[in-house]
């Protein structure tokens, strides 16, 4: 619709709290033309009216002409605060014409440093005493990253309130960020954690990328460097979606489940990065942009992608990472909405691609510690099951001796400390008769009656082959011969079967009590050893201490 300087004209005694955006007029003009010229075209008809709350003129736009009939129907001024709510605006001319004839021009843009602001707000804002009657505001806006152009005119108080929140909102989302990565961080240098590494990567790529478009970057970091302001975001954004398909592809195992499909991402990753930089090279700010804006859907599609392959292959953590990338995506996608002006463009709209990469982060850091919690799980189980023979289930010679060092230590008197080697007679015949099958049952029925006949206190180990050792703790020569003597006859009384064949077996032990003269652990088994030979070499089927 053709706009008129007559039909219409924004009351600036009413506060507008939402943007007023769809009450300009836009036209594309020739690159040359005055402010004079331009303001002539708008009284004459020549701009089109806007219909959305927030405009975008997409990626690399020709430059752009804005303009608004304002009136004062006091008879005072009236003063307000003219805002671009967007840090990423290359190039803005804005004007006030009265009309009686005064004119007022100012200059913004990140194509300046940050200092030429003349304040300190990371949004192009800049102030107006409007005077009573008819006032036109001219804004010519050129950039080569999205135009997106929310703009407001709002008292000042107003819109400090909304900085206070902006300030407090992102403080929180900036310290939360910092803490999850340092943490991690800590974890990939305590671990050695390649997983924990690419996760702090994609936490600081984030966090980057967010103080960058966010505007926090040009007014904190690097106000003197509009050349890095330009660039920034596109090169940021790669960076980010590169992190993320890195830590996704460890994350999910990928490359064990689909080799193919790594390689393709990996290649994507490559192509996109040296496009980038190519752009970067030749100078091509628009292609860098392109690029690095399709990518982030694609980056969306691909996490999605990767999280049902990790689901179909029954990745335990699949599903909390495909529900994170989903939170992500409709995030992502609200936001993009609000901007293309779709769906209301508020500040809770506008931010909702932060608040779904807060809920990404949050639940990828659950399914990294309930995978950590996992291999933790599956560790211990393997360092117990390193020190548990799996034919009987009692310890093997490695948990022997871990555990025993300590109680040697803390027996001081040692005659409280008695060692019973246990061996079972011709148990060779067993094998050659019955098979190993039978010698592995006939041990794993020994093991068992050892453990039946164990105090609390005490410790049995598979010692190799057919041979048995019991630690007697705090228990002297004579008891230690009772107990061992119960344990013997339970064994030659077990009624073993093969098939319809019956047989029985029987053990020498071993008896060895510490004593002064036992000096170390070795020499108290070896007693045991000897005792044992003794007891084979005297008929077996008996105890010699």
């Amino acid at each position: 619709m053709i706009a008129s300087t007559s039909s219409f004209s924004l009351n600036l005694s009413i506060d507008h709290q939402s943007t007023i955006t769809e009450h300009f007029a836009a036209a594309h003009l020739p690159s040359n033309i005055s402010i004079s010229d331009a303001l002539h075209a708008y009284k004459n008809g020549q701009f089109q009216l806007l219909s959305d709350n927030v405009v975008n003129f997409g990626i690399d736009s020709p430059p752009m002409w804005l303009a608004i009939t304002l009136r004062n129907p006091t008879k005072m001024a009236i003063n307000k605060q003219l805002i671009i709510a967007n840090s990423w605006l290359d190039k803005l001319e804005i004007s006030v014409h009265h009309q009686q004839g005064d004119m007022r021009h100012f200059s913004r843009g990140d194509h300046f440093a940050f200092d030429q602001r003349h304040n300190n707000q990371r949004f192009f804002t800049v102030d107006f005493a409007f005077q009573p009657g008819i006032s036109y505001l001219l804004i010519r806006v050129e950039s080569v990253d999205p135009m997106v152009l929310p703009i407001y005119l709002a008292e000042q108080s107003d819109f400090n309130s909304q900085l206070l929140f902006d300030s407090y909102s992102y403080g929180f989302l900036y310290g939360a960020i910092f803490c999850l990565l340092a943490y991690n961080f800590m974890l990939a240098v305590g671990l050695r954690s390649i997983t924990y590494f690419y996760y702090s990567l994609f936490l600081l790529s984030f966090l980057i990328l967010n103080i960058s478009y966010s505007g926090h970057g040009f007014q904190w970091l690097w106000p003197h460097s509009p050349q890095w302001q330009q660039w920034a975001n596109p090169l940021l954004m790669v960076i980010f979606n590169i992190c993320g398909l890195l830590f996704a592809l460890r994350f999910l195992e990928i490359r064990r489940l689909n080799l193919s499909i790594y390689r393709c991402v990996i290649a994507l990753c490559i192509c996109l990065l040296l496009t980038v930089l190519g752009a970067l090279i030749l100078d091509q700010q628009g292609i860098s942009l392109l690029a690095a804006f399709g990518f982030m859907l694609l980056f969306s599609l691909i996490m999605l992608f990767l999280g049902g392959i990790a689901v179909a292959a029954s990745n335990a953590n699949g599903k909390l990472f495909l529900l994170a990338s989903i939170s992500s995506m409709l995030g992502t996608a609200t936001t993009g909405l609000a901007v293309w002006g779709i769906i209301p463009y508020t500040n809770l709209t506008f931010r909702a691609g932060e608040v779904g990469m807060v809920i990404d982060i949050t639940l990828l850091a659950l399914a990294l510690a309930r995978k950590f919690r996992t291999i933790e799980s599956e560790k211990q189980h393997a360092q117990y099951m390193a020190k548990i023979d799996p034919l009987t289930g009692l310890n093997n010679r490695r948990a022997f001796y871990e555990l025993m060092p300590a109680i040697w230590q803390s027996t001081t008197n040692k005659r409280n400390l008695t060692l019973a080697l246990i061996d079972l007679d011709y148990f060779k015949q067993i094998n050659d008769t019955y098979g190993h099958v039978c010698g592995d049952q006939v041990l794993n029925k020994v093991g068992s009656i050892l453990m039946q006949n164990l105090r609390e206190e005490d410790i049995a180990v598979r010692w190799g082959g057919e041979e048995f050792l019991i630690v007697y703790h705090h228990a002297t020569l004579s008891q230690a011969e009772i107990l061992a003597s119960e344990l013997a006859k339970q064994i030659a009384s077990y009624p073993f079967a093969k098939g319809e064949q019956r047989f029985t077996i029987t053990a020498s032990i071993g008896l060895a009590e510490g004593c002064s003269e036992c000096h170390t652990l070795g020499q108290l088994i070896d007693k045991a050893d000897n005792k044992l030979y003794q007891a084979k070499h005297e008929g077996r089927n008996q105890i010699r201490c």
